[in-house]
């Protein structure tokens, strides 16, 4: 935090107003197992229903429901494909950090307890609390490189020791039950209620916007950069702060000013 105070204070300023759980990994709990601060899955869903937010109630809820009842019976086939105790993405990560856990020397305390270390670090593992003290383990469920050189040191295998939500079991039971199909809208039961009527349209002035508000630190969208947070430099008087178009410096008083860029020196001929 001092680090920061010394680059931006007003940044300083607004974390020192949040309590700590919400933005820092090492006060976070551990019950959602994710170490991610981002919003992606939301962000996701609210791009494939994109076409189905400018229709009624109704067939918005419509088109909600076949999204989610093809993807879960997509789901259900792909993970039936699967042989591994693990799922995919989960399985490709212990790899790596099984790669990552041989430059780590283990030091057996007794029982569940080692410590690992290198040249530089040193780390207190317990495989029975399954925790370290890099909180890895902690706030993703998936065991550390630290972790890794326990367990194999110990002689077991390091996927009985990944958490239960990162299965292919706990897969399978999330996309166990269907989504049933109904019927169209003329074959539905009469309940005997008047039907639901529109709520009262009142136009904004202005062009409707369809695109999400960013935040103002977030770039926008395209590959095109813009002249944000960039100086302008005249190409005429070579001062900061305006364009060639905009100078307002005299013509001739400027001949010991760099020259502007693509201007040809007017040459002056010598009469002797």
């Amino acid at each position: 935090m001092s680090e920061l105070k010394e680059v931006d204070v007003g940044a300083h300023k607004w974390l020192k107003e949040h309590p700590l759980k919400t933005w820092t990994r090492s006060k976070f709990t551990g019950n959602a197992k994710s170490d991610a601060l981002l919003n992606n899955m939301c962000e996701c869903f609210n791009s494939k229903i994109l076409e189905a937010r400018e229709k009624p109630i109704i067939s918005l809820v419509e088109d909600i429901r076949l999204y989610l009842m093809r993807r879960f019976q997509y789901n259900r086939e792909v993970i039936l494909k699967i042989q591994s105790e693990l799922c995919p993405k989960i399985r490709k990560k212990v790899f790596k950090l099984k790669q990552g856990s041989n430059k780590w020397e283990v030091a057996w305390v007794g029982e569940l307890l080692f410590e690992v270390k290198d040249f530089f670090e040193s780390f207190t593992v317990d495989l029975n609390e399954k925790s370290c003290i890099c909180q890895s383990w902690k706030l993703t469920g998936i065991p550390c490189s630290h972790a890794i050189t326990c367990i194999r040191y110990n002689k077991e295998e390091v996927d009985n020791y990944v958490d239960d939500c990162y299965k292919v079991s706990t897969y399978k039971k999330c996309y166990e039950k269907m989504i049933l199909p109904i019927n169209r809208t003329t074959m539905w039961a009469k309940t005997g209620l008047p039907p639901v009527k529109p709520p009262h349209l009142r136009r904004p002035p202005g062009r409707l916007k369809k695109n999400r508000v960013r935040e103002p630190d977030e770039p926008k969208a395209g590959t095109k950069l813009g002249r944000t947070d960039t100086t302008k430099k005249c190409k005429k008087c070579g001062r900061l702060g305006h364009n060639k178009r905009f100078c307002k410096e005299e013509v001739g008083g400027n001949s010991k000013l760099p020259q502007a860029r693509g201007e040809k020196r007017k040459m002056t001929k010598v009469i002797l």
